[in-house]
């Protein structure tokens, strides 16, 4: 078992909170718990994700993209909407729906969106060495968005890939 702050620290030893831009929705998306025993890594949380995780039995999954964004103002599971009236499924229900199954589950779910893609070793610094770049650095500009790199010898696309 590993406790929720081992987690906490873990993740944001390395992606720190504070790099969170304003309008995003980084940290614990739900908790249900203190200690977890088998966690899923996703890149977002889809039904297929939730699926993978229950049978796996994980009761935490790990993402990239936050499952809420922006206000939620309600949670309306699908199983409440009457389609009869032409009421339409939009994403709030869809996420809704999504909270729903995980609660269901016991499945929680922690996200690291910008910190993690601002962060050195992040997103943009996996992908660069991923295409064996040699010298690798945060734009001139201080936009930790954006990565410089360099080759030190001509390569082809072809070797990169």
């Amino acid at each position: 078992m590993i406790n929720y702050k081992e987690i906490e620290k873990a993740i944001e030893a390395k992606a720190p909170l504070d790099l969170q831009e304003d309008w995003d929705n980084s940290g614990w998306q739900i908790r249900l718990k203190t200690d977890f025993n088998k966690i899923l890594l996703a890149l977002e949380i889809r039904s297929d994700v939730i699926e993978e995780a229950v049978t796996k039995g994980c009761d935490l999954i790990v993402t990239h993209h936050p499952l809420i964004f922006g206000a939620l103002n309600q949670v309306v599971g699908l199983e409440g909407i009457d389609f009869s009236d032409g009421e339409e499924v939009d994403s709030n229900n869809i996420t809704a729906n999504m909270i729903i199954d995980l609660i269901q589950e016991g499945i929680s779910v922690y996200s690291t969106h910008t910190p993690f893609d601002k962060c050195a070793g992040g997103n943009n610094d996996y992908l660069g060495h991923m295409l064996h770049i040699d010298k690798f650095s945060v734009s001139e500009s201080g936009d930790v968005y954006v990565r410089v790199g360099e080759f030190f010898d001509a390569v082809s696309l072809d070797e990169i890939m």
